[in-house]
Formats: C-alpha cells, structure tokens, sequence
C-alpha cells in the first residue's frame, strides 16, 4: 500500500528539484559546503549578501571570498551539461542529449557586480578584485573569456591559484569589515531587490534611464541596437542589447 505513496512524493521531489527557485539553491548550497572548507584564518567568506548598486537599486552577490588585498566574486548557477560562450555573447547554450537552451551570460552579470564594487567604494581601489562563475557539478565549461568558469569540484583550486599558493597570511581585518559594514539587510530585502529590477526594466522600456532618469536615445551599431543615455558623458548608461 505504501508504494503509490512513496512513488508520489518522488515524483513531487524530482519536480521541486527542477523548477529553477529550487535548482539554484541547491547549486548555491553545494558551493556553501565547499567554501566552509577554506581556512578560515585566512579567508573571509560572505554568502547571499546584497550592496547599493544605483539609482536605489540592490545587487545580490552569492558567494565574496575576502583574503588581505584580494577579493573574489563568484556567480553561482546550477546549470549542468556542455555550456558553449564567450564573454561578448548576451546568451550562453546548454546542450544535454536531447535538448538545447538558451540562458543569460553569468560573466555579463559578475561584471557588473565587480563595477558596482568598485564604483560605490564597496571595495578599495587599492583592493584586487577577481570573478569567477561557477557552473553545476556535472557541467562541461566551453567558454572563452575574461574570467575562470570552473565547476564546484575545482572552485577551491581556482581561488588558491587567483590567491597564490604563498597568499597573503590572515586577514588584517579591515578590508572585512569595511565591507560588511555596507552590506543591505533586512528579512524582505530579497522581494524588494526583485521589485526594484522590474521597476528599473519597466523604466528602461518607458525610455527613461535607469541610472538618471534622463531621456534614452537608439542608435544601430554592428552589435545591434543600443540605447544610450541622453545626458553622456555625464551619465555612461548604455545598453546593447536594447530591442
């Protein structure tokens, strides 16, 4: 009697475990467990953390890895099968045996990360700042580009390889801290981040800048269409995958 049941509740765990709230935890949870192996004389490690970004908008960080002078970035997504791109492209493909997808460029969205680090002063100047995405634990990486796509079995070498083998010895402490102080929190910080970014798309098809409520204009380029703020220099918004 007790097989249709259990048959059932498989069938509702390995649907939950592909809907992508769900998947991305556990891609992000997997990464957790393998930073706590760092040493933690030496590193400082900041998971699911929120900073300013512009314009009152959030930006969510998954994973900081802080070391003296150095900090890292990593991008968290579970995705598994032969992942195809380079940095220049808006899309990465995902190719499994019997299908093929299309997702968002996670080095596009690191690097936006590290300019906001550093354009609010989140992160020093003086501060080396590195990126690193992190795909899922049976992903096969056939990227080019500017930053280190590993799995989560070869993320701690990859940190240790950016660090040095000789690293810095421990933390003086004041990097830490310097950036935990601006760290956002709050228990709705999460749904307010995510409202924040549809009213900022909202915006963007309104043909309002994000940035400083300027005026967008389009122009044609090689790349496609860009939108680019009316009030440049003053404000450097652009955006190329404008349609």
């Amino acid at each position: 009697m007790w097989y249709p049941a259990f048959l059932m509740a498989a069938v509702i765990l390995y649907y939950l475990a592909t809907l992508p709230v769900i998947k991305g935890y556990i891609g992000e949870v997997i990464v957790r467990i393998y930073l706590k192996t760092l040493n933690p004389k030496k590193y400082r490690v900041l998971n699911n953390v929120y900073f300013p970004a512009y314009s009152g908008l959030y930006m969510q960080i998954d994973h900081m890895v802080i070391c003296k002078g150095c900090v890292i970035i990593i991008e968290t997504k579970n995705y598994n099968g032969i992942i195809e791109g380079d940095w220049r492209s808006k899309n990465w493909t995902i190719r499994r045996k019997n299908s093929t997808l299309s997702v968002y460029n996670p080095m596009r969205q690191n690097s936006y990360h590290v300019r906001m680090l550093l354009e609010n002063k989140i992160v020093p100047d003086s501060t080396r700042v590195y990126s690193v995405v992190c795909l899922g634990v049976f992903a096969k990486p056939d990227t080019n580009g500017k930053m280190p796509v590993v799995t989560p079995q070869k993320l701690l070498c990859c940190i240790k390889r950016i660090v040095g083998e000789n690293g810095e010895s421990a933390d003086s402490g004041s990097l830490t801290s310097g950036i935990e102080k601006l760290i956002i929190r709050g228990r709705s910080i999460g749904r307010e981040h995510i409202k924040r970014l549809r009213s900022r798309k909202r915006r963007i098809r309104e043909g309002i800048c994000p940035r400083c409520g300027g005026r967008l204009y389009y122009r044609n380029s090689l790349r496609g269409r860009i939108a680019i703020c009316t009030n440049y220099p003053w404000c450097k918004y652009r955006n190329k995958t404008q349609s």
